[in-house]
């Protein structure tokens, strides 16, 4: 081994395309050491609720109450300890972001409710893409706001996703 191989194997290399990195290391003498000091610089992740780290259902395909029924009613029959059904994109109305088909979710809000009296919870899965379409409230709120991701020529950047064309939220 040359010394350049020697430098570029001993060697960490920073660089920033505008302005100085901000770099911090942190070094400690066990994990849990560097856990706190990790925490101390970005903060504590709160705790889960407890259901969230139970065993959950979930798979495309659910996409009605009879759906929802038919799986409680499985985990009760065979004493499935089970905390959480989700929902996957077909709940949704022609894939659209936050809406439910009425006609498998004739009331989604009781529905639900109802499921979730029986002590497991609901999770409807929530797709990022919104579908591109004037007069879908969604989009006209996102649109008028501002809030899509931009492409480099500061236009919408539309996607592909299950609804069609799709644009991006910008956190």
């Amino acid at each position: 081994m040359d010394a350049k191989d020697q430098v570029a194997r001993e060697s960490i290399i920073i660089g920033a395309e505008q302005g100085q990195p901000r770099l911090v290391v942190l070094v400690a003498n066990s994990l849990a050491e560097l856990t706190r000091k990790f925490q101390r610089l970005v903060g504590k992740t709160p705790l889960p609720p407890a259901w969230s780290l139970g065993y959950h259902q979930c798979r495309w395909g659910y996409e009605n109450m009879d759906d929802l029924n038919y799986l409680d009613a499985g985990m009760n029959r065979n004493k499935i300890p089970c905390d959480g059904l989700w929902l996957d994109i077909d709940y949704m109305n022609e894939y659209r972001v936050f809406t439910f088909n009425a006609e498998h979710f004739p009331d989604p809000k009781s529905n639900i409710a109802d499921i979730q009296s029986r002590g497991r919870k609901v999770v409807p899965i929530i797709d990022p893409g919104v579908k591109v379409e004037p007069g879908y409230s969604i989009y006209d709120t996102g649109k008028s706001g501002g809030h899509f991701c931009l492409n480099p020529q500061g236009k919408d950047f539309v996607g592909l996703v299950w609804p069609g064309e799709t644009v991006f939220p910008d956190f």
